[in-house]
């Protein structure tokens, strides 16, 4: 009986042709808008901090915005993530594309057999020999059932949808950002607030020890004014404390190297109109629904499950390959010539009749997520219009209300000063006097914060219908 021991050494080579050489690629868009997404080149992440001298003297909101979003590690990260859906895109072209293969083989053949002189199993020169052989191969899909449409959709609605998802990040970090703003803006007036009551409380001590030592006042006033000075000091000390305290959050998202805040730096209030004039909330509601990126988003997912079921259709399709082979195989000399070469082509063509039921329980699941994802998408779309209408709502309402407080800033302040001079003259007493500054004090804080309540209110409104401001 004859065996044979093989030895082989072999080397290959795989050639595919890649899909972005066939196709050519599209730009990032979803719902027809262009995004605002890195170029390519610029895929490598960048230093996600800034340094405390490049931030201007004056900080405008927008400005903050904009510094915020552009060095965000996250952002980063999510755009890397578009990145890797814009392959896949790539990827999905590629299954239309013929893959070529080319091979080398070169092999040492041992063959084994009985020797008829000794009697036992031994090797002959005839039984070494080698093998030398090349090998090209062409294969080509032609049909599949349309599950590679069906693939190519769900990557394109995949890229979109991370597209809108890094979006999403950037509003969702501008809305950080401008909170953050806004608590800074906030902690000034408190503590503006709290040197202003420190002065007057200050400026009135004095004068009651002035008033003291020439007899017309008496020691209660100016131990009154003594506590309240030592009330009003610990009031300001708390209030600076807090502005420290909210200005190092906004370093932390600006993205500050050191993360302290340099002390040149101040804020610059937005500006806002005294009247209403701020779109119609229905209309803003619409704009909400057609461009917001989490429903875009939730659009974008909603395609892709559809298109899941699709290729999951094409299971029950028959599948054509095409496909061409050829190549030289020669014994015992690695020289070819063109009588060694051998070619082949096929057609081959099958289609799966039973599956044990997987394709039925595929198809399904796929029609299953995809009517989830449609109901999802519709919630969404309350959710957002609700949030839209309701920043509506709080925007109209603290315009009415900061109409009013203001009115009281005025008048308190009104009548602080007149019971302090009246208190100078000896016609009231220092309990009312205190009391017209608690009030005063009050009206003015909740002036400041009405005024601060409308800016913000009014941002929240823009962000809610998916508006990001423009900074540079």
């Amino acid at each position: 009986m004859k065996t044979a021991v093989l030895v082989s050494l072999s080397a290959g080579l795989a050639l595919a042709i890649p899909a972005c050489a066939l196709v050519r690629s599209e730009p990032g868009r979803y719902a027809g808008r262009p995004l605002p997404l890195p170029s390519p080149s610029s895929a490598e992440p960048r230093p996600a901090g800034i340094a405390a001298r490049d931030l201007p003297d004056a900080l405008t909101l927008e400005k903050a915005i904009a510094i915020c979003t552009r060095s965000h590690p996250s952002l980063e990260a999510s755009f890397l993530r578009v990145e890797a859906a814009r392959a896949r895109v790539a990827q999905a072209w590629s299954a239309y594309a013929p893959a070529i293969r080319a091979g080398i083989l070169a092999s040492r053949v041992f063959e084994s057999a009985p020797s008829v002189a000794m009697g036992t199993p031994g090797f002959t020169p005839d039984d070494r020999y080698g093998i030398f052989a090349t090998r090209l191969e062409v294969s080509w899909r032609i049909f599949d059932g349309f599950a590679r449409e069906y693939r190519l959709l769900q990557a394109r609605a995949a890229r979109h949808g991370t597209e809108a998802l890094h979006e999403e990040g950037r509003r969702l970090l501008a809305r950080s950002a401008g909170a953050a703003f806004f608590a800074v803006l906030l902690a000034r007036e408190q503590r503006a607030v709290a040197r202003e009551d420190w002065a007057f409380n200050r400026t009135m001590l004095e004068n009651a020890r002035k008033r003291k030592a020439a007899g017309t006042a008496s020691e209660a006033d100016v131990l009154g004014f003594t506590v309240r000075v030592n009330a009003s000091e610990a009031e300001r000390i708390r209030a600076e404390g807090n502005l420290r305290v909210h200005r190092l959050a906004l370093a932390a998202l600006l993205g500050l190297e050191d993360g302290a805040w340099p002390g040149r730096v101040e804020l610059v209030a937005p500006r806002f109109p005294r009247e209403a004039t701020d779109p119609d909330p229905l209309t803003l509601a619409r704009e909400a629904l057609a461009s917001r990126p989490d429903v875009v988003r939730a659009r974008c997912l909603a395609d892709q499950a559809s298109a899941t079921v699709g290729e999951a259709w094409g299971a029950f399709f028959p599948s054509l390959d095409m496909s061409f082979q050829a190549g030289h195989q020669r014994k015992d000399d690695a020289r070819w010539s063109y009588h060694d070469l051998s070619a082949s082509g096929s057609l081959a063509l099958s289609w799966t009749f039973f599956s044990g039921g997987s394709r039925f329980a595929a198809l399904r699941e796929a029609r299953a997520d995809a009517r989830a994802r449609r109901l999802e998408t519709a919630a969404l779309r309350r959710a957002v219009t609700r949030e839209v209408l309701q920043a509506a709502e709080a925007l109209s309402e603290a315009r009415r209300k900061l109409r009013f407080h203001e009115k009281n800033e005025a008048i308190s302040l009104r009548l602080r000063d007149m019971e302090a001079r009246s208190f100078e003259r000896g016609t009231t007493s220092r309990l009312v006097l205190d009391q017209a500054q608690n009030d005063a004090m009050v009206a003015r804080l909740k002036a400041a914060m009405g005024r601060i309540e409308v800016q913000q209110a009014r941002f929240d409104l823009l962000l809610a219908a998916g508006r990001m401001p423009a900074g540079k």
